[in-house]
């Protein structure tokens, strides 16, 4: 039972916990436009539009000439094939045998998958990372989010240090007094400072943990 409480008590400190940007909070629209873009540009963002409908940037977003940009990696596979004595290198993925990186003997590398071997002939699936952009109104966006994996550790253990340290401390004030002081009817105040510092660092860990991995919602809210 004192796991569970502790638990959902660092959790509920993440309840609410974010980071909100509008126009008004800067001198100009401008400025929170190139506030924006330096944010945005590189990070997988999503976007929701005023009709609530959302989706994902995947390699990122900026403001131009009043339209939301989003920039979306996607992986293009076409079928393909060489002679083996083209091919200087073919290195497989430790983690799936079915990939392989093929280096040609023109010094150009390839990404595949479904390597197959017949005769004298490779044949593979050859896989691109291509960017697409989608171009969109920004009277039709709402809000532009992303989370922030370290500032949500650095949140997450600050606030599981000071929550797991009174959660300590209170189940030590609470804790069945020792054989010996039971006659006395006496509390031992050790077990007080023993239950902070317990609670301190187990809160400060396992806070850091969770706030890595939920991180810390950053949302930048543009005017309907």
């Amino acid at each position: 039972m004192k796991n569970i409480f502790c638990i959902a008590s660092i959790l509920f400190i993440f309840i609410g916990c974010s980071s909100t940007y509008k126009v008004t909070n800067f001198p100009s629209k401008e400025k929170f436009y190139e506030e924006f873009n330096d944010t945005f540009k590189e990070k997988e963002a999503r976007v929701t539009l005023v009709n609530d409908s959302s989706f994902m940037a995947s390699d990122g977003t900026i403001i131009k000439d009043s339209s939301l940009v989003l920039y979306i990696k996607l992986v293009e596979k076409n079928n393909n094939g060489f002679a083996l004595s083209s091919i200087a290198d073919l290195s497989y993925d430790r983690d799936d045998y079915q990939k392989a990186s093929i280096l040609l003997k023109n010094n150009c590398r390839i990404t595949a998958e479904n390597v197959k071997i017949v005769k004298d002939s490779i044949y593979f699936v050859e896989l691109k990372n291509i960017i697409t952009t989608t171009t969109i109104p920004i009277s039709e966006v709402k809000t532009t989010s992303y989370t922030n994996k370290w500032k949500g550790l650095v949140w997450g253990s600050i606030n599981g240090l000071l929550s797991g340290g009174i959660i300590g401390y209170l189940l030590g004030k609470t804790a069945m007094p020792k054989p010996s002081k039971v006659q006395g009817g006496g509390h031992d105040e050790s077990e007080d400072v023993s239950g902070l510092l317990l609670g301190s660092v187990a809160g400060f860990v396992s806070g850091g943990c969770a706030g890595y991995i939920l991180g810390y919602p950053i949302t930048y809210e543009f005017d309907k």
